[in-house]
């Protein structure tokens, strides 16, 4: 009809099972529970990212930094969450695909 927006109804987003193993394997002073809660899409997208540090590294930039413009960010817990996961991410050890040429053991 004229004149009437336009809504796409979506469904709700929950943690993803590997998520939850995730959140599960991270020490408590970092698990991020409001990040789960309050956004859980982003949990997802963040867990699937873990294990590679390159693309965790783009992912916290895009979600810490606003290149889009006009965007009204994450709550303050939320956001001190991924910095708080961030930091942790930085003191683990990954395998770097490089090293082996791009192959897994």
């Amino acid at each position: 009809m004229p004149g009437k927006e336009h809504r796409t109804i979506t469904q709700p987003v929950e943690l993803e099972p590997e998520t939850i193993v995730w959140l599960e394997s991270l020490p408590d002073s970092v698990r991020p529970m409001a990040l789960s809660a309050e956004f859980p899409h982003v949990a997802n997208r963040v867990s699937r990212v873990w294990a590679s540090p390159s693309r965790f590294d783009a992912c916290m930039l895009s979600l810490l930094l606003d290149d889009r413009g006009g965007r009204q960010g994450f709550p303050r817990i939320v956001a001190s969450e991924l910095v708080a996961l961030s930091r942790h991410h930085a003191t683990l050890a990954f395998e770097d695909p490089a090293a082996s040429g791009g192959r897994r053991p």
